[in-house]
This record gives structure tokens, sequence and C-alpha cells, in this order.
């Protein structure tokens, strides 16, 4: 039988769905199926926009937008407050120190650029380019940003963006209210150029109101997240429906590694994304360092061999180079692509 056939044979008699481990902390996941995870997760799936907004200390709360006009002019500013700190930055043709966001040759290479300083910059604050909410836009842009709490939770504050734009339309920002972070609890709207003085981000939750199983599908990766409260962590699973796809086998091209004896490692890293491993051999998986040689990054466990024909699935956020361990055996390891990464 072939290895396509035997994985799908497995996947189906798990109903398709794999539960992986912790998000938000390791490089990459290593992962056990837990189907009675999912019979604990509740039907109505809460959205909210990104998978940076799950934490170890709950939800974070964010706000969607994107730059979709040239020219943004020197002096131009993007502002974050809380009502008690509040960062500013300016436009310039160089970012030359801290609170700078070059002006790019087009909105895209702006907006990238303007992400890239709030992430430098800021103390509270993380932000992060996507190409899959352009739906909730009346535009549709091809890139919008999310920028999400990076400090605790902190629901009471009052978290907004503003900024004086030369284009007052320049910038478009999504204003989201408690309810959720679906296009009917959002308005969008210009980027303000005076301080609301009132939460423009949608809800944040605290992690001791979260509910063993509850579930939160990200808009951005269409990945279904729930709450695991015994390890304090964010598990994410998919399905044919999350890939689109009315029947196995999964998209992408598999990589087939051989082994005969001790070990054996790929030619090449993988890139970062979502891959289920399956062997017709037991073996043990070691995630190396770009460019291989060996050293372990992540594993499924030192000394400890995964069965042959149980998968196990796999999140890259950076490219890596995948080994096995045989321990004198022959065998075949598959791996499969599913999807690209969430961006972390």
């Amino acid at each position: 039988m072939s290895m396509i056939w035997y994985l799908r044979n497995i996947l189906e008699t798990i109903q398709g769905v794999i539960s992986t481990g912790k998000v938000m902390v390791d490089t990459e996941i290593s992962a056990t199926i837990d189907p009675a995870g999912l019979a604990r997760a509740p039907d109505n799936e809460e959205v909210l926009l990104h998978v940076n907004q799950l934490a170890a200390t709950g939800i974070l709360q964010a706000q969607a937008g994107y730059i979709g006009v040239i020219p943004i002019v020197d002096h131009d500013t993007v502002v974050l407050s809380d009502g008690t700190t509040t960062e500013t930055w300016a436009a310039k043709t160089t970012r030359s120190t801290a609170f700078q966001f070059a002006i790019g040759a087009n909105y895209a290479a702006s907006q990238t650029n303007l992400v890239a300083a709030i992430n430098a910059d800021s103390t509270l604050w993380g932000a992060v380019e996507t190409a899959s909410l352009g739906r909730f836009f009346a535009g549709a842009p091809a890139c919008q940003y999310v920028v999400y709490r990076k400090v605790g939770v902190l629901a009471a504050k009052a978290d907004r963006m503003f900024g004086v734009q030369t284009t007052a339309a320049g910038i478009k920002v999504l204003t989201f209210t408690e309810a959720g972070y679906s296009s009917t609890s959002a308005t969008e709207g210009n980027i303000p150029a005076a301080d609301p003085a009132v939460k423009t981000f949608g809800f944040s939750r605290y992690v001791a109101s979260l509910q063993q199983g509850e579930a939160h599908r990200c808009a951005e990766d269409s990945f279904t997240y729930y709450w695991h409260s015994s390890s304090t962590c964010w598990r994410f699973r998919w399905c044919i429906g999350d890939l689109g796809l009315a029947t196995w086998p999964y998209p992408g091209t598999s990589v087939y590694l051989s082994c005969t004896g001790a070990s054996a490692e790929l030619a090449a890293d993988l890139p970062p994304g979502h891959y289920v491993l399956v062997s017709d051999a037991t073996m043990t998986f070691i995630i190396s360092a770009s460019g291989g040689g060996g050293t372990a990054v992540h594993q499924t466990a030192p000394g400890v061999f995964w069965p042959a024909g149980v998968p196990f699935s796999l999140s890259l956020r950076a490219a890596k180079r995948i080994a096995v361990i045989m321990g004198g055996a022959t065998g075949k390891l598959m791996v499969c692509p599913v999807s690209a990464p969430p961006v972390i």
C-alpha cells in the first residue's frame, strides 16, 4: 500500500483532525492526537483577528488597519495610546532613530516599515502584516496589519490608534466593539487625527475567565484554536473543511526521507509551515537548526521513539532541517505540508 493511502486512512480514522501542542511558545511544536479536546470545544467558535492574540495570559486585544494611499509625507504620525502610555511614530524618508518609520516606495512598503518600527520600538504593542483580512474592509486591500497588546491582557486599558496624516484617507482602521472581531462588530474609517480618548481595540480576556475547550477561530489563518486549561496553553486543530478540501491528500508536495541504519537527514531545510509527519518504521524525529548538522532544537522526546503509522504534527515558524534516528532499522518518513504557518 502506498504511504499516501496509508496516511489518508489513518487520518480518516480520527475524522481528519489533528490537534497540536502549545501556540506562541516554541519555535516548532510537537503534537499528539487529542480528539477528546474537540468534544469539549463549544459549537459556537468566537472569531479573533490573528493568532498573535492568543497568549498564556489570555486573549490580547487588537485592532486592524491598512495603509492604502501614497504619499505618506514626512512628519505624518501614527500614535498608539492606552490613556497612560502614548507612543508616537513619525514618517521619515529614512528611519534614523527609534519611533520613526521609513516612507516606502509604495503603500505596501510603508506599511511593512510601520509594522517593523512598532515591533522594534514599542513596549506595549506588537504588530503583524497579513494578506487575509481584506474582506473586513470596503476596499478589500491586498495587505493589512493587526496591532495587538503584547503585554498582559489588561482589559481595562483603552487601547487606540490615531495620528495626523496629510492624506486623511491614507490609513484605514477598524474600530471594534466588545462584542467581538467579526465584520458586524467593526466600523471602518480613516485613522482619527486626534485622540478619540476611548478604546477602539476589540475585547481581551483574562486567563482566569477562559473555559476548558473554548474555541476561537482566527480570521487570518482560518484555524480554530482551543484553550487547554491543565497545560495553560492554546492548541490548534485543522480538518478537511479548514483546508478547503473535499478529500485528502494534503495540498503541497510531500517530502520523503529514506533511512537505512542509525540516522538520516533531509537534504534541504523545510520552509515555515504546518506539517504532518508519518513513518513506516519506529523512529525519533529531530528538528535541527537551519542548515542541519544534527543539532537538536526540538525532538519527540530524548530517547523516545515515535510509533510507525502514527501522525506527528509539526509547526515551523522558521526554516528548519528534519532528521531521524532509526537505531539501526530501515524506514521511510513522509513529511506532508498542510498550510502556511501562523505568523508569530
